[in-house]
């Protein structure tokens, strides 16, 4: 019996040791077949493209170049072939198309970095490079080929934005080698071409640079000093280089996981909260309990408020507030509850995550990135005001030139304008788009000699197909070659002064208000010119929108402290719809008739 047992024993380790070696050989195949997955695909682009693409390359003309990316681009957007085989056809036309430089390849190397990125994204710092490497050559074809100045300055600055793009983007993976150089050549860039608003970029990516680089230097210098003590077995000087390890990471860097792990058995003041706070960020599920929460909240704000810089303190308060949140979604009571709740509160205004914040960061993401300064006076309304003092170049992106010449002055931080001729006005329209039914307030600063204009146009639905053209209020100072001041609609003069004329050269402060229901009134030095009842139709205001634009005619105009205040819509392409069975009245001069009839000779 005991031999039995012996031998079923033996027989049951050799079945073990056999299915063993056969799990063995099956994980050893379907390496191999892995790997010959991989290989055979590269081995298959290179048997099927390989002769091609270097025959190619030797030619002086470029189109059996493109005519073979064509085909490679084509073949990568087969949705039938293996994903990584499409990415390497993707790779092998972009490369192919990369040094040619013209219009035709550029826009291929563009197609096959896109579907490339998509297929298997690639590293933030290589995709960029790659896109400033077809910049770089379509740039130095166009110089070579001497297109013209426009197309230069266009090409120009998409090359110096993609250099904006590589730094960014070294600076988040921490290497700076080669950043000053490229934000450098970024500057030189926007200087010749006078790119005036992307050196604001360069600057401000140069900030964080700057930053990012101190910050790592001065982790280098701790670390440094925290291995020769732990060389030279010293007790006090490996917990002094921790502590202050710790401290750099989590008041320069706000890197909460990482200054957890230097100031652990440092006796901090903030080592309880930030060993709290990091099992957290491991594990959103280790909420603090009751008693500890509100305790590690509050130290978390007394370390934000004390932090070295922007990003660190937004960083320590945006964990603070995450841990309210959780606490608080588990719907405690008493008085805890109440505490972390107005933590949370105080924590979102460090964090810069109020509702208002919330409803700025959306503006400017559907509005494509506002450059002017944004303040909510009513976020249940929508009321908001913007304004533009011209201390930044970038600022010029919110308005989009229409006609003239317009550019912020460098040293004078002011909105400069020059009409192209005595016949044409030059005219900057602002982007954002109000509500028409509410209160509207623009005001502005001009300097000028004649036919200095603030214009305010209203939109149906804010739909500019729904009308041949839109009703539009021009108040125009200095008007008749500097004989009066008036304002003029599409269908004719509302309102004009002989007695209202401008010194050349002087400053004036202009207020437009319309007041929601069709009435503006114009302000100038204080001093109230007019108050008008428009012609527009009543039933229509509710049902459109107003956008702001600034303009002069003849002479060279200066405006700044430019300030629209009103509803804002939270698209530009929102229609404000009326109600079915309710109809405009009809295009053309009849839907706005003037006020006084002609008199009859």
């Amino acid at each position: 019996m005991h031999f039995c047992f012996l031998k079923s024993d033996r027989k049951m380790k050799q079945q073990l040791m056999l299915i063993g070696v056969v799990c063995l050989v099956c994980y050893f195949i379907s390496m191999s077949f892995g790997a010959d997955k991989s290989t055979s695909e590269g081995q298959l682009v290179k048997e099927l493209y390989g002769e091609r693409i270097a025959k190619v390359k030797t030619t002086p003309d470029s189109s059996d170049d493109i005519t073979l990316a064509r085909e490679m681009l084509m073949a990568a957007s087969d949705s039938a072939n293996p994903k990584r085989l499409r990415y390497l056809l993707a790779i092998e036309a972009l490369k192919l198309t990369v040094p040619i430089g013209t219009d035709q390849s550029s826009q291929l190397a563009e197609d096959a970095l896109e579907l490339a990125d998509k297929l298997i994204p690639l590293n933030p710092i290589a995709k960029c490079k790659y896109s400033l490497q077809i910049s770089q050559s379509q740039f130095a074809e166009a110089q070579k080929a001497r297109a013209a100045p426009d197309k230069l300055t266009k090409l120009a600055a998409k090359m110096a934005k993609r250099q904006i793009a590589l730094a960014d983007a070294m600076i988040r993976e921490k290497r700076f080698d080669k950043v000053r150089a490229i934000l450098i050549s970024a500057k030189n860039i926007a200087r010749v071409y006078k790119l005036y608003d992307l050196q604001d970029d360069v600057e401000e990516v140069l900030l964080r640079f700057k930053r990012a680089s101190a910050i790592s230097a001065q982790i280098a210098s701790a670390q440094a000093r925290l291995d020769r003590a732990k060389k030279n077995f010293d007790e006090d000087g490996i917990k002094s280089a921790k502590f202050a390890l710790g401290l750099i990471y989590l008041l320069s860097a706000g890197d909460i996981v990482q200054a957890d792990k230097y100031l652990s058995g440092t006796g901090s003041p903030y080592e309880r909260a930030v060993s709290v706070a990091a099992a957290f960020l491991k594990d959103p599920s280790n909420v603090p309990p009751a008693s500890q929460c509100n305790d590690v909240v509050k130290a978390l704000g007394e370390a934000a408020k004390i932090a070295r810089n922007e990003q660190a303190r937004k960083s320590i308060a945006t964990v603070a507030c995450q841990i309210c949140r959780a606490f608080l979604k588990k719907n405690p009571t008493g008085i805890e509850a109440i505490r972390a709740r107005l933590l949370l509160t105080q924590m979102q205004q460090i964090a810069g995550d109020t509702p208002e914040s919330r409803f700025i960061k959306s503006l400017r993401a559907n509005y494509g990135g506002l450059y002017g300064t944004i303040r909510v006076t009513n976020l249940k309304e929508k009321l908001i005001s913007v304004s533009y003092d011209f201390s930044k170049h970038r600022q010029i992106r919110d308005w989009h030139i229409d006609s003239g010449q317009w550019s912020v002055v460098p040293t004078k931080n002011i909105l400069g304008c020059i009409p192209i001729n005595k016949y044409q006005q030059a005219r900057i329209t602002n982007r954002l788009r109000f509500r028409a039914d509410k209160p509207l307030v623009l005001t502005y600063r001009v300097r000028g000699s004649q036919e200095l204009m603030g214009m305010l146009t209203i939109l149906l639905e804010n739909d500019p197909g729904k009308e041949y053209q839109p009703y539009e209020l021009n108040f125009v100072l200095g008007a008749f070659r500097n004989h009066g001041s008036a304002i003029f609609v599409r269908a004719g003069r509302l309102w004009s002064s002989r007695r209202i004329r401008m010194v050349p050269n002087n400053l004036y402060n202009v207020r437009i208000a319309w007041d929601g229901e069709g009435t503006v009134t114009w302000t100038v030095n204080g001093k109230l010119l007019c108050t008008k009842q428009v012609n527009y139709r009543k039933e229509d205001i509710p049902f459109s929108s107003i956008f702001v634009s600034l303009g002069c005619r003849v002479k060279p105009a200066a405006f700044d402290n430019v300030s629209i205040q009103g509803v804002v819509l939270e698209k530009p392409t929102e229609r404000i719809k009326r109600p079915e069975g309710s109809h405009p009245a009809r295009g053309g001069r009849r839907r706005f008739p003037p006020k006084r009839g002609w008199k009859r000779r």
